[in-house]
């Protein structure tokens, strides 16, 4: 998952310090926070990093399937 977030993120130049849970969504309350259009951008990618990282753990899951990180990225980029 760190991957991940951390691809999607360097792509909107903001990465936080730590990708521990509780630091993250700190850090994710703080820059998201109002209507800039850095803001509206991140809640959306961060969005699109959560349905597609639990549709990947389904996927593993349930059809024995894995997609690289780097495809994953790709994905929520267009998404987001």
């Amino acid at each position: 998952m760190e991957m991940v977030v951390k691809g999607v993120l360097e792509n909107v130049r903001s990465c936080p310090r730590s990708f521990e849970w509780d630091y993250l969504k700190e850090w994710l309350m703080k820059v998201a926070r109002g209507e800039s259009q850095k803001a509206k951008r991140i809640r959306h990618l961060f969005a699109a990093a959560i349905y597609c990282i639990w549709s990947e753990r389904n996927a593993r899951i349930f059809q024995a399937s894995a997609e690289p990180s780097g495809s994953l990225v790709r994905k929520i980029l267009q998404m987001g």
